[in-house]
């Protein structure tokens, strides 16, 4: 017998009494702009350059701020930022995992743009990130690809084509849509509910017995 217990979240973390603009003001994030945040590393494989090459496609209301990785990925995301002559990105950097959860409440869109092209990423991985995006209520564009396709589906998110930048845009555009992104949120974040860390605590003790 065979249990799958997929990773979590600490719920506890998303209960925050700041309100969304209070938030961007105090982490230096720009109030007159739609927020596109991506959380995690910047290896290739989770499709960061997808993601920088779609700020091509957006309006300037629109920013992607891009939240982690190690100094070298840094280094690497910002030459090519320059050497592409792209707009509208903002590197925020690493930061403390407690203060992971502000970022994402502050946001507008959150973007998991994995690539379809490593299997690794297309089939096996079981991002973190995708669960602490669905307990902060903010509506999600993701890469159409079984990974992700394990947790998330057209009445919790926006699916869109892996591996192109103006799919990934067109996707974020749509997001921006209010009552769209107000419904799939909530979908979202009761279907987050279920992955809490005590319940998968609970669903791996009741197998054990």
């Amino acid at each position: 017998n065979v249990l799958i217990a997929h990773d979590g979240v600490d719920l506890s973390l998303f209960n925050l009494n700041e309100d969304k603009n209070a938030l961007r003001q105090r982490l230096n994030l720009d109030n007159k702009k739609k927020i596109v945040l991506y959380s995690g590393h910047l290896y290739r494989w989770k499709g960061i350059y997808t993601l920088l090459d779609s700020s091509k496609y957006l309006p300037d209301n629109f920013i992607i701020c891009i939240l982690g990785g190690v100094k070298k990925d840094i280094i690497n995301v910002k030459r090519y930022i320059e050497s592409n002559d792209l707009k509208n990105i903002k590197i925020l950097g690493y930061h403390d995992y407690n203060k992971v959860p502000e970022y994402l409440l502050s946001s507008d869109i959150l973007v998991l743009p994995n690539s379809s092209k490593s299997k690794f990423s297309k089939i096996y991985t079981s991002p973190l990130k995708l669960f602490e995006y669905m307990a902060a209520k903010n509506i999600i564009v993701s890469t159409d690809i079984p990974s992700s396709r394990e947790i998330l589906n057209e009445s919790n998110s926006i699916l869109v084509q892996p591996d192109n930048p103006e799919e990934l845009a067109l996707g974020i555009k749509k997001a921006a849509n209010k009552n769209l992104a107000n419904k799939l949120a909530d979908n979202a974040f009761k279907n987050v509910q279920s992955y809490s860390w005590d319940n998968r605590a609970k669903k791996i003790i009741e197998f054990l017995h």
